[in-house]
């Protein structure tokens, strides 16, 4: 087992780690809790247990369970241009210190119409910045290269296309992901009441209305965990799944994490699809009569030729009708390169609005009790995310918004819900449309 080609897979999700290794798994004396806050001892035990099995220079993964990462929806408007939705993106993996992405899923199903713009989210997952920090010391450590950080959700990830909860019960946590159409739409990492019943049903009750909202429907409940017998899930309303050899399912199906998605890979938003509207259409019309009577012209031009005659016509036509392309593509692309430059500067122009203003009222309409935590603006649209000690600070704010600001119109709450860090806040989202000065009209040719 000494090939430095080798890829070692490391897995902290259950008590003691977890190592892959062609395919063979193992289960390590190092407790997963004392690599991450007693990494000094725990880092040497677990290097010379890897060297007993005769593991030397690797490539690794590191399977992270739920708790160890670190995941944020981010809402962006659908028909901003492509590089405006990546700049809005990095701004947010800014300010959340985002350093390496697991994957960044479009959620179909959150698509929505705010303020007359299409919005849809995306969910972005990445390592907890101190495992990834205890991580690569680690990697040092074994003198061995980073491979990927893969989320081991992934493992209990549904075949079917049907909505679905995979709940992982734990001592300290219980770890449930909603997936819906092979792609997760939530994940949640709660803190146990040691039913794991009364657990589910608080996930349940936080998302009940988004889940109404999306028409979606629980089809099944995956519970892995142990000792799950002794707990009552007659509560339940949904079907249940009960697989309480937990370990033995890790153990089984660890070594398919090397085929999860890679980190390392850019990532990208999906492309804009072809819109079938009458521009389009008649372009697409316009180039396949061409072809067509091309073609037929060609064909009746060639039947009263000699076939030395007709080969030369051919390629003279041919030739000709390749360059008249490439001088029409040419043209097309001068004339989408100058409207972009155009529609740039005076997007500019329309955007134009007194921040400086806008900040200083803002603030002044802001309640004590309330604070943002996310804000984003997309052309004329703004979204603001944050929380707040009362409900009623949060109406309060959206009143002063709608009634009181020289700047904002349309304002809306959007959605709001409970959230608790020790202490119960109300999370909330708000969104607006600002009132920019008018721009100058876009000439016409």
């Amino acid at each position: 087992m000494k090939d430095s080609n080798q890829t070692l897979i490391i897995d902290f999700s259950l008590e003691k780690i977890l190592v892959s290794i062609n395919s063979v798994v193992r289960k390590t004396q190092v407790s997963t809790e004392d690599f991450f806050k007693k990494p000094k001892q725990a880092h040497q035990d677990l290097k010379q247990e890897l060297k007993s099995y005769g593991i030397s220079s690797t490539k690794v993964i590191f399977s992270l369970p739920i708790r160890y990462i670190t995941y944020q929806v981010i809402p962006l408007p659908d028909e901003a241009p492509q590089d405006e939705k990546l700049n809005l993106m990095s701004i947010e993996l800014d300010r959340v210190n985002f350093l390496d992405l697991f994957s960044c899923e479009r959620l179909n199903v959150t698509e929505r119409m705010v303020a007359g713009e299409r919005i849809c989210d995306y969910l972005l997952v990445a390592p907890q910045k101190a495992v990834r920090l205890n991580c690569q010391s680690f990697l040092k450590k074994i003198n061995s290269k980073l491979y990927k950080f893969v989320a081991n959700y992934n493992l209990f990830k549904p075949e079917r296309d049907a909505e679905i909860i995979s709940a992982f019960s734990h001592s300290s946590n219980m770890e449930i992901v909603f997936w819906s159409y092979s792609f997760p739409i939530a994940i949640s990492n709660l803190s146990s009441t040691n039913d794991p019943a009364n657990d589910l049903n608080r996930f349940l009750d936080i998302y009940q209305n988004d889940l109404e909202n999306k028409s979606l429907s629980i089809e099944n409940i995956d519970i892995y965990g142990t000792n799950l017998g002794e707990y009552s899930f007659s509560n339940l309303t949904h079907k249940l799944t009960l697989r309480e050899d937990y370990e033995s399912f890790l153990m089984e199906n660890l070594s398919s994490v090397a085929s999860f998605q890679d980190i390392t890979k850019k990532v990208k938003l999906p492309a804009e699809p072809f819109r079938l509207d009458f521009p389009n259409l008649a372009h697409l019309f316009a180039v396949i009569f061409l072809v067509f009577s091309l073609l037929l012209g060609l064909f009746a031009t060639l039947q009263n030729m000699s076939l030395d005659q007709k080969y030369l016509v051919f390629q003279n036509e041919v030739a000709q009708y390749e360059r008249q392309i490439a001088e029409k593509k040419r043209i097309k692309q001068e004339i989408t390169d100058l409207e972009k430059e155009r529609e740039f500067y005076y997007s500019i122009t329309r955007r134009r609005a007194p921040w400086d203003l806008i900040l200083k009222e803002f603030s002044k309409l802001t309640p004590k009790g309330l604070w943002i935590e996310r804000f984003s603006a997309a052309k004329n649209n703004l979204v603001m995310i944050g929380k707040a000690e009362k409900v009623n600070e949060v109406s309060a704010f959206a009143v002063n918004l709608s009634h009181s600001s020289k700047y904002f119109s349309d304002v809306l709450l959007s959605g709001s819900r409970d959230y608790s860090d020790g202490l119960v806040y109300k999370e909330f989202q708000i969104t607006a449309r600002l009132k920019a000065p008018e721009a100058a009209p876009l000439p016409t040719n």
